[in-house]
């Protein structure tokens, strides 16, 4: 059931996602398109389960943004889990296997949005940074703390 890491439990059989974070991304080469300055771009996102007790189960997506209304492709969900206190990190290479398991073509530049959603409350930050070119000095860094969004149902709100 599991590949590229994940533990055997992800995704059990009944598992209800009450929160939900949307974080965006800003991935690869860009043309200097409207909006996004032309250069790499680079999305990191790290997520921790802070409860001591509990076990966090969490699926993610990737959703593209389209151009000027016309909306993108989605990437189907994929379950994961971390226990107590554990961090993971998501990054362009996390979100070309969500695109690729759908399947959807990784393209060279994107916008769009990580989605996770969990059965317990994490701590989500992302990190985005910007260079002229991929072996150029750092440019621009910002680290942004993700809020949740209440799905509903017995987790709380």
């Amino acid at each position: 059931m599991r590949s590229w890491g994940g533990l055997p439990e992800a995704g059990a059989q009944g598992t209800h996602y009450y929160w939900q974070y949307a974080v965006k991304v800003i991935v690869g080469t860009s043309p200097g398109k409207a909006g996004v300055a032309e250069g790499f771009h680079f999305t990191s996102v790290n997520i921790h389960c802070p409860d001591s007790t509990q076990v966090a189960y969490y699926r993610v997506k990737v959703a593209l943004s389209g151009d000027n209304g016309v909306p993108g492709l989605i990437s189907i969900f994929d379950p994961w889990v971390l226990k107590q206190d554990q961090a993971t990190q998501w990054d362009m290479n996390g979100f070309s296997y969500l695109l690729t398991i759908t399947p959807i073509p990784v393209p060279v530049f994107y916008e769009g949005f990580f989605v996770i959603e969990s059965d317990v409350l994490l701590d989500v930050v992302a990190v985005y940074t910007a260079q002229v070119d991929q072996s150029g000095p750092l440019a621009t860094m910002e680290i942004e703390r993700v809020p949740y969004r209440y799905l509903g149902g017995g987790g709380g709100g």
